[in-house]
């Protein structure tokens, strides 16, 4: 998975659930992009907690993902973004999303 290696860092890096920050069911590509930017604005890698989330649209994951990805490059992209509690089903959403928007790095 995307990030899940975790160094000393980890101990005083931001965690921000998922399911208590947008919902349970993250469908909207404004959501993503909403939160997409909040990312952006904070500068410093983050652990993303899905726990409680049920569903993960390609939508949300390619705006979000796909798209912090292509900006950062996919090596950067591991280092910022930790993913914990991901479903799998998700998980592949997520990978399809970030495969697809840096394979055709489209902005």
């Amino acid at each position: 998975m995307f990030g899940s290696k975790m160094s000393d860092r980890s101990e005083t890096m931001k965690i921000i659930s998922l399911s208590k920050k947008i919902g349970e069911n993250l469908g909207h590509r404004s959501n993503a992009a909403e939160f997409r930017e909040e990312i952006l604005r904070l500068n410093e890698p983050v652990q993303l907690d899905f726990s409680g989330v049920k569903i993960v649209s390609y939508s949300f994951a390619d705006e979000f993902f796909g798209r912090l990805a292509n900006e950062f490059g996919k090596d950067v992209f591991r280092t910022r973004i930790i993913v914990k509690n991901l479903r799998p089903e998700s998980q592949s959403v997520m990978r399809a999303a970030i495969e697809n928007r840096t394979k055709n790095n489209v902005a």
